[in-house]
């Protein structure tokens, strides 16, 4: 295989957040929210992103790649869910660029493969999510056969966000009003496959599930 590559990668994630802090900036109707605000609130984000990927192999085990996608994302906060309030649900959205680092190290015997990714993520957004930089842990184990690669793993993450906006009651009007949350699971599971679509062109395929629903597609080219 040649040593360096260039792709073209979409990417989509659908995952639960869990709410560690709801604050609101009005003292009247932050003294009516309930002690147990944050665990009654549910939050959905979802993103899509494509990007352009570059990786080198620098040995035959070790491999580092770096992304810079433009992301889009959505978020909804079920306050609904807070007693006799009648909060209306809170919708977040955001866009911008989205910067992956990382390194795969690597090991093979027979038909069977070992590996273990390290991505660190910063995003640079605009609008109501404010991410900070996420580290992800991908180990995956595999085999190759004739027809492409299959490949099973775990996704390992711990993600922080912030939402900003506001909130209408009745009588107050607008409040404004912030979301923190982070990863309501860290783990989750994931499969992939790869195969040969022509001379140094390849296809990456894979799917996250259990912790979040996941999908990502890499057309790629080794030169």
């Amino acid at each position: 295989m040649k040593s360096r590559g260039i792709g073209l990668t979409v990417h989509s994630r659908d995952q639960d957040i869990r709410v560690t802090d709801f604050t609101v900036q009005n003292p009247v109707l932050a003294g009516l929210l309930p002690a147990n605000t944050k665990d009654r609130v549910k939050l959905n984000n979802k993103l899509q992103s494509v990007g352009v990927k570059l990786d080198y192999q620098v040995q035959p085990n070790l491999s580092l790649f770096g992304e810079v996608a433009q992301v889009r994302g959505t978020a909804t906060a079920r306050l609904s869910a807070i007693p006799r309030l009648r909060l209306s649900d809170m919708t977040f959205d955001a866009k911008g660029q989205l910067y992956n680092v990382g390194a795969t190290i690597s090991g093979k015997r027979d038909r069977y493969f070992g590996a273990l990714t390290y991505v660190h993520t910063f995003a640079d957004t605009h609008g109501a999510i404010e991410g900070s930089s996420v580290n992800t842990l991908l180990p995956t184990v595999g085999v190759l056969t004739d027809v492409g690669v299959f490949n099973l793993g775990l996704i390992y993450q711990k993600v922080k966000i912030d939402y900003v906006g506001t909130v209408d009651l009745p009588g107050f009007g607008a409040v404004s009003a912030t979301v923190n949350g982070e990863s309501a699971k860290k783990l989750a599971y994931r499969a992939g496959y790869q195969t040969l679509l022509g001379k140094d062109v390849y296809l990456n395929a894979s799917a996250g599930f259990g912790g979040r629903k996941e999908a990502r597609l890499e057309l790629g080219k080794r030169f």
